[in-house]
């Protein structure tokens, strides 16, 4: 098959620069499809990447003005680049055309329709009603986009989990398969070092509806019990200076590292993997990939109670599932796993049954079945 992708955002390089769940999610599973489709992946321009290039067996079509990465605000940018995807023009007609990120859904609907392709949308969440809540009156952009690509003739969709299935089966008339994310296996850092002591990593955007700052007020708390917590948060954002604030005005800067965006995933597992637990606040998720990069690197999780994150770690395989905005109850949870090494070791046993079900060429043999439905 000729197959394309669109995604906002796609690593420059095999060293997987990977920003987010999206990203990594079309990253890897283009890289399986390529073992014997025809696969191109159509990303936004960024500074410093070639228009037009191979990555491995991919080849990737970069459109648009260049615009730096950003996961805040950005509508001029975005707007461009989705003008940009209408007037794409392809070697050879595609047989299949699969959308994955929101800002692409509708004018990847259209390039499909143009080149008379299979139009397929992978989901990855549903925020309907809740765009307002989440970022102001420019929400209302979100909701008014949402509310099109819903409405339109899809043949065929993706959902990453359960969760988005169950919110999306009403509202979309096609048949629609649920296939989840994956985890790199081959590429998890290996390392004899012991991690920190008492330690937490915070793999993040640093936006609110994230809730990082719970993380400190949870450390915090328990600094104040005597019980001292490393904090090494990774991720940029719009909040980075309320946050670094924030830890001033705790009492707790001295135990917090803020690292900012890491640019090679690589990278961003050792980190991981330097410390002895994951913590995950976030208050939205459609999946919530980073709970299994930690289980990768053999570390176990503090992370919300929310449905996703529940659906996907099995109710807390591995981990321990917290109520979204609760400090007492999180304190709690950071102290059993990194002040108790019985649990510790208990959790980090369950690891390896929770990443059983999540590998790449499973999943994309998935995707590739279900395309085949299709064309």
């Amino acid at each position: 098959m000729n197959i394309v992708l669109i995604s906002e955002y796609f690593p420059h390089t095999e060293e997987r620069e990977m920003r987010g769940g999206v990203e990594a999610r079309c990253f890897y599973i283009a890289k399986e499809l390529a073992r014997k489709n025809q696969v191109t992946v159509i990303a936004s321009h960024e500074p410093g990447a070639v228009r037009y290039g191979q990555i491995g067996d991919v080849t990737v079509l970069r459109v648009g003005p260049a615009r730096n990465y950003t996961h805040h605000q950005g509508l001029w940018s975005r707007f461009l680049f989705a003008l940009s995807i209408c007037c794409v023009r392809l070697p050879q007609r595609p047989d299949l055309i699969d959308t994955q990120a929101i800002v692409a859904y509708i004018p990847g609907y259209f390039l499909a329709r143009r080149y008379q392709a299979r139009a397929v949308i992978t989901l990855h969440d549903l925020w309907l009603g809740q765009w307002v809540k989440l970022f102001g009156w420019l929400g209302l952009i979100g909701e008014i986009v949402e509310r099109i690509y819903l409405r339109l003739g899809w043949n065929g969709v993706i959902a990453n989990s359960q969760y988005t299935f169950d919110k999306i089966k009403n509202r979309i008339k096609c048949r629609i398969q649920v296939v989840y994310n994956g985890i790199d296996h081959e590429h998890a850092p290996v390392t004899a070092n012991q991690p920190i002591a008492h330690s937490l990593c915070v793999v993040s955007r640093l936006v609110p509806y994230k809730r990082v700052a719970d993380v400190l007020h949870a450390q915090a708390l328990l600094h104040s019990r005597g019980k001292e917590v490393h904090s090494h948060i990774i991720g940029s954002g719009p909040s980075a200076d309320s946050l670094e604030k924030l830890a001033v005005d705790l009492g707790v800067a001295s135990l917090v590292t803020f690292h900012g965006f890491l640019p090679k995933h690589g990278d961003v597992l050792r980190q991981l993997q330097s410390c002895n637990i994951l913590c995950h606040p976030s208050s939205v998720e459609g999946f919530g990939i980073v709970t299994l990069e930690a289980a990768l690197v053999g570390r176990p999780y503090v992370a919300t109670d929310i449905p996703a994150i529940r659906e996907v770690t099995r109710d807390g395989v591995g981990g321990i599932l917290y109520p979204v905005g609760d400090i007492e109850v999180l304190a709690k949870a950071l102290e059993q796993l990194l002040y108790n090494e019985t649990f510790y070791q208990q959790k980090q046993k369950e690891l390896p049954t929770l990443l059983a079900r999540y590998q790449w060429h499973e999943q994309a043999a998935a995707v590739d079945s279900y395309y085949q439905t299709l064309v």
